[in-house]
C-alpha cells in the first residue's frame, strides 16, 4: 500500500509512530507499505481519520483509482475545472479568502499540498476521464478531460450561478426612482406625469453633454 508510505512520509510520521497510533506493530505498517496486503476495515477508517483524507485515497479506489493520471495530466484537468466552475465561486473550508479556481491553480504548483487536493476531489468529483492525446509529443502531457461533479457539488455551482443571474438583472426601475428622487430633492410625491416630463429633461441634457464631449473629442 504505497499510499500509507506517502501518507507517513507526507506528515513526517516513523513507522514505529504510526503503528502506535493504529495500535500494531512496525512491521505490520511495513508489511502494508511493502505488499498488497491491506489493513482490515477499522484500521482503514482510523488511518482515515489520522490523516483526515478519505478512505479511498488510501486503498486507490473510487476516483482515486486515477489519481495518477490527474496528477500526470494536472494541467488538462485544471482547464476543464476552469470551464465547469463559476470564476466567483468561493470554498471557505478549503481554501479560506481565495477563488476555488485560483486554489485549485496553485495546489500542486506555488503551493504544493497534495492532500488538500484530495479531500476536494473526494468532496467535489464523483468521476474522471482522462484520455491522453494522441496529437502532442508525450512530454506535452495533454488530454481531453470528462468531469462529473457530485451532487453536493452540483448544488453549490447553481446556488452560484442563480446568485449571478440575479445580481446580474437590470434595475432600471429602482435606480430612475432614486435619481429622480435626488434631483428634485427627494419630492416623491409629485405626479408621475410630471416626474416624466423632468426625467425627458435630463435624458435630453444627458445627451447634449455626450455630444459635446464627442466634439470635443474630435477636435482634439
Amino acid at each position: 500500500m504505497t499510499r500509507i508510505k506517502q501518507l507517513r512520509k507526507f506528515f513526517n510520521y516513523t513507522q514505529e509512530h504510526l503503528a502506535k497510533l493504529l495500535h500494531v506493530s512496525r512491521s505490520t505498517v511495513a508489511m502494508w507499505e511493502t505488499t498488497n496486503q491491506s489493513p482490515d476495515y477499522e484500521t482503514l477508517s482510523h488511518i482515515s481519520q489520522i490523516f483526515n483524507i478519505p478512505p479511498d485515497f488510501v486503498m486507490g479506489t473510487g476516483i482515486f483509482s486515477k489519481w495518477d493520471d490527474i496528477i500526470k495530466y494536472y494541467d488538462s484537468v485544471v482547464w476543464k475545472l476552469r470551464e465547469m466552475i463559476p470564476p466567483t465561486l468561493t470554498m471557505p473550508s478549503f481554501c479560506e479568502d481565495k477563488y476555488l479556481v485560483a486554489w485549485l491553480d496553485t495546489r500542486l504548483y506555488f503551493e504544493p499540498d497534495e492532500m488538500q487536493l484530495a479531500r476536494w476531489f473526494a468532496f467535489a468529483v464523483q468521476d474522471i476521464s482522462i484520455t491522453p492525446s494522441t496529437e502532442c509529443p508525450e512530454s506535452a502531457q495533454d488530454a481531453t478531460v470528462e468531469i462529473t461533479f457530485t451532487p453536493e457539488f452540483e448544488a453549490l455551482i447553481r446556488a452560484e450561478r442563480e446568485k449571478k443571474n440575479t445580481s446580474s438583472q437590470p434595475s432600471y426601475t429602482n435606480t430612475k426612482e432614486d435619481l429622480q428622487a435626488a434631483f428634485w430633492g427627494g419630492e416623491k410625491d409629485l405626479s408621475q406625469e410630471e416626474l416624466d416630463a423632468m426625467w425627458d429633461d435630463v435624458e435630453r441634457f444627458a445627451a447634449f453633454l455626450a455630444e459635446k464631449k464627442r466634439q470635443e473629442k474630435q477636435n482634439d
